[in-house]
């Protein structure tokens, strides 16, 4: 698979799995590095440097909104 298809299918999984998480309740990306890989028992994981951007995106988007709470951002779904 090409490396632009790859991260697509990355950005769509990770997008999903983020989404699906937020839906539960609201987050920091902290917490959500954390679910991830305790949830898929560290099969699936998400960098900081993937997932942050990623965050930022579905914000740009509207699918989720971030507040800056104290130190940490938390993201809504």
């Amino acid at each position: 698979m090409p490396r632009g298809q790859k991260d697509a299918a990355f950005y769509d999984s990770a997008a999903l799995l983020v989404l699906s998480l937020l839906e539960e309740a609201d987050k920091t990306g902290f917490q959500l590095l954390h679910e991830v890989e305790c949830r898929s028992d560290c099969a699936f994981a998400i960098r900081e440097s993937r997932l942050y951007p990623l965050l930022h995106g579905l914000e740009a988007r509207g699918d989720v909104n971030g507040r800056p709470r104290t130190a940490r951002t938390v993201f809504t779904g």
